[in-house]
Order: structure tokens, then sequence, then C-alpha cells
């Protein structure tokens, strides 16, 4: 799980207004004080309108959004810029028992490199390690992709629902 030897922590800044792509190089994080519902319609305005990956993981109690995503870019002639999630920063939130979702967008405005409407293989490499971190502390994890058209469920094995909007 955790090293706390390597890991660095971050400034955790809360926030009321919309859920938004933090592009900064700073090591701080941003806490969204709102429901489930609130994050999801801020999501989905992203996927339409940003050219960015963005990551979050949703706490029902009390209702708030943690901004988790690291910026990288992986190819400088992509249109966007791709989000990967700190392990250690990841496993210290999973060591505490609860339900955890997972949730990042794919975004509307990427230049097309990967199937936007569903999880990449990446994705769902992903889920199934933060599965198995969850299920170690006794917690459980589900997974959500915001594409330009749905709002996707998904674990390591594939896709479990599609909801439109």
């Amino acid at each position: 799980m955790g090293n706390s030897q390597t890991f660095k922590p971050r400034k955790i800044t809360l926030r009321t207004t919309p859920l938004e792509i933090n592009l900064s190089p700073t090591s701080e994080r941003f806490l969204y004080a709102k429901s489930r519902e609130e994050g999801i319609s801020d999501l989905i305005y992203l996927a339409l309108n940003s050219k960015d990956e963005e990551s979050w993981i949703f706490f029902s109690s009390p209702p708030t959004w943690l901004e988790t995503g690291d910026r990288h870019l992986t190819d400088p002639s992509k249109l966007f810029v791709e989000v990967s999630m700190n392990p250690n920063f990841i496993s210290d939130i999973l060591a505490v028992k609860r339900r955890y979702e997972f949730w990042h967008i794919h975004p509307a405005l990427a230049n097309g490199d990967y199937d936007r409407e569903n999880p990449s293989s990446d994705d769902m490499r992903v889920a199934g390690t933060l599965a198995r971190w969850a299920s170690q502390n006794g917690s459980l994890a589900d997974f959500y992709v915001v594409t330009p058209t749905s709002v996707v469920q998904y674990n390591e094995g594939g896709i479990l629902s599609r909801s439109k909007y």
C-alpha cells in the first residue's frame, strides 16, 4: 500500500465551484463539497467541453469529490493532456474502509487517438489494481468514465452499464 517515505502530501483546498480540470503545476489538490448528482453534471459538462482528462474520487458521506489526477503529456502531438494517479496517494486513501467511486472523463475535444466512448485497456487495468487495493482493506470500489455521450460503469473485465444522457 502507501509508502509514507516516498509519498509527498499535497495541499488540499476545499471548493464549492463546479468540478474543473486542475492544470496547476503545484502540488495542490481540490476537494469539492457537492452531491453525486451535481458532480456528475459537472463531469458531463467537462466531457463535452474540455480537451484534457481528469480524475476524481467521490465520497458519499459527506458528499465530496476529490480531484486525483496527475498531469502528463505522453505525446506532444496529442491535442489533450492525459491523466494518471499517484499510487501512493490513492493507496493511502483506500486504507480507510469505505465505498469508493472512481470517476474520470474522456474529453470530446481530444484528437481521436483513442475510443472516447469506452474505457481504455489502461482504464480497465487501473480499475483492477484499485479494486484489489480496496478489497485488501475491506473496501469496495466502483469505476466510471464520463464520455461525450454517456456515463459508463466498468471494471477490469469490461463494461457493466452505459447510461446515455
